[in-house]
């Protein structure tokens, strides 16, 4: 039974992950989805209650380096080195970055590299990753003084898993992809480029509507934010306050206008005016 369950096309998949769930059920009549397999990939542990420590353990041990993660490396380094901007001594990849402070704390960087105002982390991620991993690396480059930068090997709004979303919206709703397109670019342009989909917000009948666009940008055209840990190509969150304070401005004037003309000294209590108060 479970055989036909894996081969046939799912009719249920798991919210998080998107990988196929069936239902159960406890003794206790409590109905639920279960993974059809427990990896350890998703944050929903529906088998073992297993801890993260032992989710990590279980995920990475023994594994090998996936192919996808080196070519993604590779494609960050031969991008690096076609911009003179980026110092080629301190281009390196699989180095450890010691803290500066505490020579007990370390980090192992997919790639790092130095201009000549700034240290760079550069971070392949391809497959989930928990939250408290990507906020402890934050914290610990920002310790150093340095921008770490997240980049993925592709990239679909209509598929997005939950890290992806986590770094998303930590990053001012921008994140970058390297491929070959992007490398082969960046040494035509002798710049390191980079696919950034980003979301842009837009004000539809009084309400902020988001779109998905994308662009090949410059690594140096970027904002780079140091003190949040985040570099982006589109200001996602000034423009949707900008949006927002315009969506407010015709109600505010209606209330400022209502209030001059009709409560003063006092409303009175004619239906109209009632409604009109209510409506506003």
């Amino acid at each position: 039974m479970r055989e036909n369950l894996k081969q046939e096309t799912p009719t249920h998949i798991c919210s998080l992950c998107s990988t196929p769930v069936y239902i159960v059920a406890s003794p206790q009549k409590r109905f639920f989805f279960r993974h059809i397999r427990e990896d350890g990939s998703c944050r929903a542990q529906t088998r073992d209650k297993l801890t993260e420590e032992q989710i990590r353990a279980r995920k990475y041990h023994g594994l090998r380096e996936s192919e996808a993660h080196k070519r993604i490396k590779r494609l960050i380094e031969r991008s690096l080195r076609a911009d003179p901007k980026f110092i080629p001594d301190s281009i390196q990849t699989e180095a450890r970055w010691v803290d500066q402070q505490d020579p007990s704390a370390w980090r192992r960087p997919d790639v790092q590299a130095v201009t000549a105002e700034r240290l760079f982390a550069f971070e392949a991620q391809l497959s989930t990753t928990f939250l408290d991993v990507v906020v402890s690396r934050r914290l610990f480059y920002r310790h150093q003084g340095a921008l770490l930068v997240w980049v993925l090997g592709s990239f679909s709004p209509d598929y997005r898993r939950m890290t992806t979303d986590d770094l998303l919206f930590s990053n001012n709703a921008n994140v970058f992809v390297v491929d070959e397109e992007t490398a082969a670019l960046s040494e035509e342009a002798k710049c390191f480029m980079l696919r950034c989909h980003f979301r842009r917000p837009s004000l539809e009948e009084g309400d902020i509507v988001d779109t998905w666009a994308e662009a090949v940008v410059s690594f140096h055209e970027l904002t780079l934010d140091l003190p949040n840990q985040r570099i982006f190509h589109f200001d996602y969150e000034s423009e949707k306050q900008a949006l927002d304070e315009q969506s407010r401005q015709p109600l505010r004037e209606e209330l400022v206008a209502f209030w001059i003309e009709n409560m003063t000294p006092h409303l009175d209590n004619t239906p109209d005016r009632l409604e009109n108060w209510r409506r506003i």
